[in-house]
């Protein structure tokens, strides 16, 4: 049993080493939660869905007066600027995407999905390419 232990001393930062990696490989392969903000999510929203009832599927979401940079009817054609339409605009964003939904009356009125920009994407936009 010593004989064991004897090289421990002589290589305890390499096991150290070892033991650290093994344990970061084994995070990458634990299951991962699915991404609530996802387009099949987007899908499972229906006009007249009561704002729990989204909620319940994505999760809390931040209305408008958290992100007054963001015009809801806008938002949803890319026209804008317009008058904004009644109701409340709620967003989620994921890494997927972000989901707009506008209730009124705490109903689903309106919905938009917007995919998320790829980090290439991104970077051409920003070069102007």
């Amino acid at each position: 049993m010593n004989r064991i232990f004897a090289n421990f001393e002589h290589y305890k930062y390499r096991y150290l080493a070892a033991t650290l990696l093994i344990a970061c490989m084994a995070l990458f392969l634990l299951p991962t939660r699915p991404e609530r903000i996802s387009e099949s999510n987007f899908f499972r929203i229906a006009e007249g869905m009561t704002q729990a009832d989204v909620e319940e599927i994505l999760g809390p979401g931040e209305d408008q007066t958290a992100h007054p940079e963001r015009p809801g009817p806008g938002f949803i054609d890319g026209i804008g600027p317009h008058l904004p339409p009644a109701g409340v605009w709620k967003y989620w964003d994921g890494s997927e995407g972000t989901i707009a939904v506008r209730f009124v009356d705490d109903k689903v009125k309106d919905k938009n999905w917007r995919r998320a920009k790829s980090l290439w994407d991104r970077f051409k936009e920003e070069l102007g390419w």
